[in-house]
């Protein structure tokens, strides 16, 4: 019997990767150290190298070493990624959010391979992790005492 020519057929193969999760976690926190207020309005930034400058602020004495936060990475080797950053987020009198509160805005990460900030072209496996630093607003007579809150960050791949 002869092949019929109105019809014809082919096989073709599925594939799929499943590729590592991507994975997050923080190394150490975003540390702004010991501040004065000055009686103006003033503010405190902390690069992603963990340097610390003022405007109408002063260095308190004592208290924590100001540092950049560190953010540990992982995933599938040679894949990239982006990090997300907040626009702002506030730190509480106590943490209580009902009390004194300061902005921090101008969040800003560094990649471990790169000499700049910015927030594309990591590679999971040369970049095992990033900095964060960020500015925060001090009051004219801002509230004495101990202020901390929370700040996420993201990664997702390219």
């Amino acid at each position: 019997m002869a092949a019929d020519p109105t019809t014809a057929s082919a096989t073709a193969k599925a594939y799929a990767d499943i590729v590592a999760i991507v994975t997050l976690s923080k190394g150490n926190d975003l540390v702004f150290g010991s501040l004065a207020p000055s009686g103006s309005i003033g503010n405190c930034v902390i690069s992603t190298k963990g340097v610390r400058s003022f405007t109408n602020v002063y260095a308190g004495v004592g208290g924590t070493v100001p540092a950049a936060a560190t953010f540990n990475l992982g995933g599938k080797p040679g894949t990239s990624f982006t990090i997300g950053l907040p626009t702002s987020a506030n730190v509480y009198l106590g943490g209580v959010t009902s009390g004194a509160s300061m902005e921090v805005t101008e969040f800003e990460a560094r990649l471990e391979s790169k000499s700049e900030d910015g927030l594309t072209g990591g590679v999971v496996g040369t970049d095992s992790y990033f900095t964060v630093g960020a500015k925060i607003a001090v009051g004219a007579s801002q509230d004495v005492g101990s202020y901390y809150g929370d700040f996420s960050v993201s990664v997702s791949y390219e």
